[in-house]
């Protein structure tokens, strides 16, 4: 059995679909880990989460963290009900304010996927889908997170902030133990991916976001990368969205 992790689509569907089904191959003897943020920035967040809930409806093994976008977007989605239903007064210029960000800013290009101008019309089955998201995996040889691990914590695994946005990572092989920390988030370029793979017994994390949807924008970024846990073999698809 394969087990392949793909970081940081994006709202790239077409990249999404080239990568799985022409270089990595679909499989129900395989499994698939997403390592979240699936949505905002490209323009198909609605057309991925569709493709990975219709996988795993399938009988696929398909797998998906949660990214700190579907964390906002879950936080958008509850302020936006606290108003409507105008409970938690004192916070409500909070909430207003915080609502008002997302939906200019990071929720813009989700809304207009889902052809839709606010986070409460987005429907609730996949609200609810992503609420069922975890913050990590825990796999025999590897630990699955969106942003990174924080060992020198008491207990690292109730560390959210770290999961979702990578503050303050460590890696202490006396805690992980086999294990290794992969993770997404963070953008590098090739070279710097390619050399945490080959130095993964030293650094003990592999970072696996190449910058997908930043085709063209940055040097040595734009491909949707994918890795075979077991074997570190790397399977690439440069931005076609």
């Amino acid at each position: 059995m394969q087990q392949w992790v793909v970081s940081d689509v994006h709202g790239c569907i077409r990249t999404l679909k080239k990568l799985l089904e022409d270089h990595i191959g679909l499989s129900k003897e395989n499994e698939y880990y997403f390592l979240g943020d699936l949505i905002d920035r490209g323009n198909y967040s609605k057309e991925v989460l569709d493709y990975i809930i219709d996988l795993q409806t399938s009988g696929y093994k398909v797998f998906s963290i949660v990214g700190n976008h579907e964390y906002m977007l879950l936080q958008a989605y509850d302020a936006a009900k606290k108003i409507t239903e105008k409970k938690w007064f004192q916070h409500l210029k909070q909430e207003t304010l915080f609502c008002q960000s997302w939906h200019e800013q990071l929720g813009k290009e989700t809304l207009k996927s889902f052809n839709v101008q606010l986070v409460t019309d987005i429907p609730t089955i996949y609200i609810d889908w992503l609420k069922t998201l975890p913050y990590y995996y825990i796999l025999p040889q590897a630990i699955l997170t969106h942003a990174g691990l924080n060992c020198k914590l008491p207990n690292p695994l109730e560390a959210t902030e770290e999961f979702l946005f990578g503050v303050n990572c460590f890696y202490d092989k006396q805690w992980l133990g086999d294990k290794i920390v992969i993770h997404g988030h963070h953008v590098l370029p090739m070279d710097n991916i390619e050399m945490l793979i080959e130095n993964v017994e030293k650094h003990r994390y592999i970072c696996l976001d190449n910058g997908c949807v930043y085709a063209g924008k940055i040097n040595d970024c734009g491909y949707l990368l994918g890795m075979e846990i077991n074997s570190k073999e790397i399977k690439k698809q440069i931005n076609i969205d």
